[in-house]
């Protein structure tokens, strides 16, 4: 008997075969790569719609051009943490200080557009803060 996570316990049809994959023998040279399921994914590395149109919404002189160039992986995460000020300031505090060592840093423009989008996020929730009084 077998238990479906379905149908409770049931006995399994007569065609089915079981096989034990224990009784494969691999050699050194003769590995298999691991199975596509259990690998790492791939962060993604283009913009997705969702941080187009936030770039957009944003004022000319905020909008981070390089950074979504460059590093299109942060440009999403900032779009994607934007609306919660807890997270969002928490990730801007990640990026622009260098607690790991062997971290290159941003490149000049790209820094400068993290700054700035920092700064004016900053100011519109001090400003939010301010009109709740």
């Amino acid at each position: 008997m077998r238990k479906s996570i379905y149908r409770g316990w049931r006995d399994l049809p007569s065609d089915i075969q079981l096989q034990d994959r224990t009784d494969k023998v691999v050699s050194e040279g003769n590995r298999e790569p691991p199975p596509v399921h259990l690998r790492r994914s791939q962060p993604v590395t283009v913009l997705l719609p969702r941080t187009k149109d936030w770039i957009a919404s944003l004022p000319e002189t905020i909008r981070p051009h390089v950074l979504a160039t460059q590093f299109a992986r942060i440009a999403n995460l900032i779009c994607a943490v934007w609306s919660d000020p807890k997270d969002c300031q928490s990730y801007f505090e990640e990026l622009l200080a260098h607690r790991r060592a062997g971290r290159s840093g941003f490149p000049e423009a790209v820094l400068r557009e993290l700054n700035n989008l920092y700064g004016y996020y900053i100011g519109m929730h001090d400003a939010f803060d301010r009109s709740r009084k």
